[in-house]
C-alpha cells in the first residue's frame, strides 16, 4: 500500500488447472492405429485444461475414461443371425432399418429412429420386432463393444485392450468426471484400429465344400468346391506365406491316390474345383506341409464320403448271358433261359439301384412274318435286371435290348436255337425223289416242337423193317445232319414188302400223314460201301444170303480182308 508491502506481502499462490479439456488431450501409441488379435495393444492419454495446462496424477485420478472399439463387421453378422430367426417375410427395408438401429445402439446412442422407405405397413411390425431383438443382444450382451482398461501411471494413463477378431474397429475414447454420466470425445477421437490375424494355427484351418452323405455323379454335387481358409489361434483368415509351406490335397478310392493341385488365389484362400467321374466310397486326405517338410492333417481330415453313380445311360449298359448268346452258344429249343442286363451310367458307373426303363423284344422273321415272343423282366433293385423267355421254335432269333429307349452295347443279339432232344412221335420220313441203287426211304429226325435235327449220332434209334413176310431189318446211313438214309437188304427178293420205321422206339409217319404200307423192291443196286459191311456185321445172323451176295460183288483183295474179319467174328 502506498508503495509498501501489506502485511504477508508477497503471497504465496498455488495455481492448479483449470477443468480438462478434451479436445486438448494427447494420445499416442500403436494401438491406436494397429493390432494383432489375441496380443494386447496399449496407447497413453495425456490430459490437459483448455489453457494447455496438463493435469496432474491427483487431478487425472478424479477423470473416468472409457475406450469402446466398435465393429460394424460383428455388429452385420448378429444382425444377420436376429433376422433369420425371424417369422414372416422380411423385406430389404427392415435390414436397413435394423442394421441402422444396431449400429447407433452399438456406439452408445441413446435413442434411435427407425424410418421405413420401401415395403408395405405389414413391414412395421416386423421391424419393431427385429430392432428390439438387436437392441437388447447389443446392449444387454455387448456382442460387439470392447472396452479397454486403463491404468494411472503419474500423468500419464495407460490403456490396454486384445481383441481376437482381426478387422476394422472404431476406437472411441471418451472422458468424464467421476460421477458424471456426461462422457466427452477425446481429442482426434474416433481412431481407426486395423487388427491383424495372429500365427498360423493348423488345428484352426477352416475347410469348406467337404461332401458329406453320398452325392451323385452328374449332379450339381459330383462337382467338387473345396475352399481352404488358413487361420490363427482365434479362427481368423490369414494371408499365408508361401514359403511357410503348402497344402496338399488327395482322395483315395480302391487304393488308388489322386493327388490334386491346391492353389492360393489372390486374396489369399486356397481353392480347389474337381469334377468325381467314379463312383465309390472316397476317401478325403488334406495336410499342409510346412517348410520343415513336416505334414500335418488340418481341418479334421482325413474325410469320407460315397459317390454314387449318375443317371443310367442305355448305350453304355449291357446284356450278358446264354439268353443272348453271351458267352457265345446256342440255346435249345424249349429250354427256359435268361440274361441280365446291367446298368451304367455315362462314365461307366454301375449303377446300383433300380427303376430303369428296360424294354425286350424277341423275334424271328419267317417267309416275311415276324414271330414274336415275350419275355419275363424283373427288376432286382440294385441296377440289374433279369429277362426270362423260352423259344420252341428253332433257327435264328433276334433279342433287342434298349433301356431308357436307348440300344445296350452290341444289341440286337442274335441268338441260335438249336433243336432239343430226339423225339420218335414229332420225326418223319420221306420218299427220296432222286434215290439211287438200294436207298428207298429218308427219315427226318425232330425235337418234341417238331424242329428238324441238325446233328446226327442216333442211329441207333432208328429202326426200318421190311415184311414180307419174314421180317427183316434195313440198313440205315447217318446222314450226321439229323437225316438218315434207309437201304434195301442185300439179296432181299424183288417183290412187294410192308415197311415199319421206328424213331425212338415209336412208329412214325411219312410226309404226308401217313405210312405207306408197302414199297416195291425193283433192284439189289449199286457197289458195296463201308456202310454196307457195318451194316452186315451187324445183321450175320439174320442175313446169310446177303453175306453171299456181298462177297461176290467185292474186289479180291477187299474180299479177302473181309473174310479174315468175319472169322474174327466167329
Amino acid at each position: 500500500l502506498n508503495g509498501q508491502h501489506i502485511q504477508g506481502s508477497p503471497f504465496e499462490v498455488v495455481l492448479t488447472s483449470g477443468r480438462f479439456d478434451a479436445s486438448k488431450f494427447q494420445v499416442e501409441g500403436e494401438g491406436l492405429n494397429t493390432a494383432r488379435a489375441g496380443e494386447p495393444a496399449q496407447f497413453t492419454i495425456r490430459a490437459f485444461d483448455s489453457f494447455g495446462n496438463q493435469l496432474t496424477s491427483s487431478e487425472l485420478a478424479r477423470l473416468v475414461f472409457r475406450a469402446v472399439l466398435h465393429s460394424d463387421a460383428e455388429h452385420d453378422v448378429s444382425i444377420r443371425k436376429i433376422l433369420s430367426q425371424s417369422a414372416g417375410a422380411v423385406s430389404k427395408s427392415v435390414v436397413a432399418a435394423a442394421t441402422s438401429v444396431a449400429h447407433s445402439v452399438g456406439i452408445g446412442s441413446e435413442e434411435s429412429t427407425v424410418t421405413i422407405t420401401e415395403g408395405d405397413a405389414g413391414d412395421q411390425g416386423v421391424v419393431r420386432k427385429v430392432v428390439e431383438k438387436v437392441t437388447h443382444t447389443i446392449q444387454g450382451e455387448n456382442v460387439s463393444n470392447h472396452e479397454a482398461r486403463f491404468t494411472l501411471d503419474g500423468e500419464t494413463t495407460t490403456g490396454t485392450y486384445a481383441l481376437n477378431k482381426s478387422g476394422e474397429y472404431e476406437l472411441r475414447i471418451t472422458v468424464a468426471e467421476n460421477g458424471s454420466s456426461q462422457f466427452e470425445l477425446v481429442a482426434k477421437s474416433p481412431y481407426t484400429v486395423k487388427v491383424a490375424a495372429g500365427s498360423l494355427d493348423l488345428s484352426q484351418t477352416l475347410i469348406e465344400g467337404i461332401p458329406t452323405g453320398q452325392i451323385t455323379i452328374g449332379d450339381a454335387s459330383g462337382s467338387i468346391h473345396i475352399r481352404i481358409l488358413p487361420r490363427d489361434a482365434h479362427g481368423n483368415f490369414i494371408a499365408l506365406d508361401p514359403s511357410l509351406g503348402r497344402y496338399i490335397l488327395y482322395f483315395v478310392l480302391d487304393g488308388e491316390k489322386l493327388e490334386l493341385p491346391v492353389v492360393m488365389g489372390p486374396n489369399g484362400e486356397y481353392a480347389l474345383q474337381y469334377t468325381l467321374r467314379k463312383s465309390g466310397e472316397y476317401g478325403l486326405f488334406i495336410t499342409f506341409v510346412g517348410a520343415d517338410g513336416k505334414e500335418v492333417y488340418v481341418g479334421g481330415s482325413p474325410y469320407s464320403f460315397g459317390v454314387g453313380a449318375g443317371a443310367v445311360n442305355g448305350a453304355r449298359s449291357v446284356a450278358q448271358g446264354r439268353g443272348v448268346g453271351v458267352p457265345v452258344g446256342g440255346i435249345t429249343a424249349g429250354e427256359p433261359v435268361d440274361f441280365e442286363v446291367i446298368t451304367y451310367d455315362s462314365e461307366d458307373n454301375r449303377v446300383t439301384v433300380g427303376g430303369a426303363a428296360v424294354v425286350v423284344g424277341i423275334s424271328k422273321e419267317v417267309d416275311g412274318e415276324q414271330h414274336t415272343v415275350e419275355g419275363k423282366i424283373t427288376d432286382n433293385d440294385n441296377g440289374t435286371y433279369r429277362v426270362e423267355y423260352d423259344v420252341v421254335e428253332g433257327g435264328q432269333w433276334t433279342v433287342e435290348v434298349s433301356v431308357g429307349g436307348v440300344a445296350v452295347r452290341n444289341s440286337p443279339f442274335v441268338v441260335e436255337v438249336l433243336p432239343g432232344a430226339l423225339f420218335g412221335e414229332k420225326s418223319d420220313y420221306v420218299v427220296p425223289k432222286n434215290a439211287k441203287g438200294r436207298e428207298f426211304l429218308r427219315v427226318n429226325a425232330r425235337d418234341r416242337y417238331g424242329n428238324k435235327k441238325s446233328k446226327g449220332g442216333e442211329k441207333d434209334q432208328v429202326a426200318v423193317y421190311l415184311t414180307k413176310p419174314i421180317r427183316r431189318p434195313a440198313q440205315v446211313v447217318d446222314n450226321e445232319d439229323g437225316t438218315y438214309t434207309v437201304k434195301y437188304p442185300y439179296g432181299l427178293e424183288k417183290g412187294d414188302y410192308q415197311v415199319h420205321v421206328e424213331v425212338g422206339g415209336k412208329e412214325v409217319q411219312g410226309t404226308g400223314g401217313r405210312l405207306p404200307e408197302f414199297v416195291h423192291v425193283e433192284t439189289e443196286g449199286d457197289e458195296v460201301t463201308k456202310d454196307d459191311e457195318e451194316y452186315l456185321r451187324k445183321n450175320l445172323t439174320e442175313s446169310a444170303g446177303d453175306v453171299m451176295a456181298l462177297l461176290l460183288k467185292m474186289e479180291p483183295s477187299h474180299r479177302e480182308k473181309f473174310i479174315r474179319d468175319l472169322q474174327k467174328l466167329g
